[in-house]
């Protein structure tokens, strides 16, 4: 009789980086444990109620992995208590939420912190700024750590929190009342001013600011952003931004997870997984190198892939022609752009066919197809057979076709 398998939950909001990444590394993990299986908790907390509800994954999982960060009007207790209604281990990977009930893997702010302030310092930057977020226990932590590198070289900080979440879009009224209280901050600041951001979104609320003032970037105002997201290079002046290593969170996380569903007491402190670097773009540097051009295109097809990511869209984001794209890609791949973005699409199919007890509709959504017979015509045309035939097979079901 086969070994039951280990049932592991995955619970989050809307999907972004800092979800799919730890994804990517949970999935990597599942990989090498045949044992496990990941099940889709997700759902939409818009007027969820934490302190009534029980948890999504009650009777349904060994443990879960949540990727959820606080919720107003909802406190870090409300959501410890709701996260023991649910009856079974949990690990988070947000450091937006920090309590002792809730074991918690992230980005080393230590390390950020050193990171930045190195590269601002060498950029000649000789005063700062740290741009966050109201709403968020691990901006505070960031502030906390940047000041503490500063004070270490001789520097002051200023700190500033953002009360919207500098999302595209219309301009929202804290939007607006936001730039209105940086704004004088950024003016009176000695130049050049180093800048750093809880994330690119951040970044970029800042960049537009500076853009209303007359405040040139980099050459007075220099900016790092953090997590590397595709919003750190879709306009100009591109970020530069520091990595976030959400593939060694979410393997780490899932490690974590095993240790608690097996009796392991939990960590008296976060795990913290050290920043693995940044990467220079025109915020800092003012250019880019052309060489640049080719890994910031797989970058962009790794994590855009299957949001409907097209050959079109890459060229936009390039200074490059498509030309150039496609003869770079035959040089190195010997591969069209094309086929390695149905290449990570196909890869990710089989991932959650082989891992995950998501249904059909739910995978081609993740796959970036808005139709299941998108997925099927996809999945048989690259594999020659079906999606459904495919797991059975990889579930012992059936031999492959």
């Amino acid at each position: 009789m086969p070994k039951k398998k280990i049932r592991i939950g995955i619970h989050g909001d809307t999907p972004d980086e800092l979800v799919e990444r730890p994804l990517a590394g949970l999935l990597e993990f599942a990989a090498q444990r045949r044992n496990m299986m990941l099940c889709d908790c997700r759902m939409s907390l818009e007027e969820y109620d934490f302190r009534t509800n029980d948890p999504p994954w009650k009777g349904r999982v060994d443990g879960v992995v949540l990727t959820i960060g606080l919720q107003r009007p909802a406190t870090a207790n409300d959501i410890a208590r709701w996260i023991a209604r649910g009856g079974v281990p949990v690990v988070s990977t947000s450091s937006d939420i920090i309590h002792p009930r809730i074991p918690l893997v992230c980005m080393d702010v230590a390390s950020l912190a050193q990171l930045a302030t190195d590269h601002l310092v060498q950029c000649g930057c000789r005063s700062f700024l740290y741009a966050g977020y109201a709403l968020s226990m691990g901006s505070r932590r960031r502030a906390v750590a940047f000041r503490r590198v500063l004070a270490e070289r001789g520097f002051k900080l200023v700190t500033f929190d953002f009360t919207s979440k500098c999302e595209n879009g219309t301009e929202s009224a804290l939007q607006a009342d936001d730039a209105r209280k940086l704004a004088p901050l950024l003016e009176a600041a000695a130049k050049p001013l180093g800048v750093l951001a809880l994330g690119d979104p951040f970044a970029r609320g800042v960049l537009r600011i500076c853009d209303s003032l007359g405040l040139q970037v980099p050459r007075q105002v220099a900016i790092v952003g953090a997590n590397n997201t595709p919003l750190a290079y879709a306009q100009r002046p591109t970020l530069t931004s520091i990595c976030y290593p959400g593939e060694v969170v979410g393997h780490r996380a899932a490690t974590l997870l095993l240790e608690l569903i097996a009796g392991a007491p939990p960590p008296r402190r976060p795990i913290e997984i050290p920043a693995p670097g940044f990467v220079v773009r025109e915020s800092t540097s003012g250019s880019v190198e052309e060489g640049d051009e080719m890994a910031k295109a797989l970058e962009m097809i790794r994590r855009q892939a299957c949001t409907g990511l097209k050959v079109n869209d890459l060229v936009e984001s390039l200074s490059q022609s498509k030309r150039w794209l496609e003869l770079a890609f035959r040089k190195n791949l010997e591969r069209s752009p094309r086929q390695e973005i149905q290449r990570v699409q196909l890869l990710q199919a089989r991932r959650l066919l082989e891992l995950t007890d998501l249904t059909m509709t739910q995978i081609a959504g993740m796959v970036g197809f808005a139709e299941t017979s998108g997925l099927t015509h996809f999945f048989r045309k690259h594999t020659g057979y079906s999606p459904t035939e495919y797991r059975e097979w990889a579930h012992g079901v059936r031999g492959v076709p």
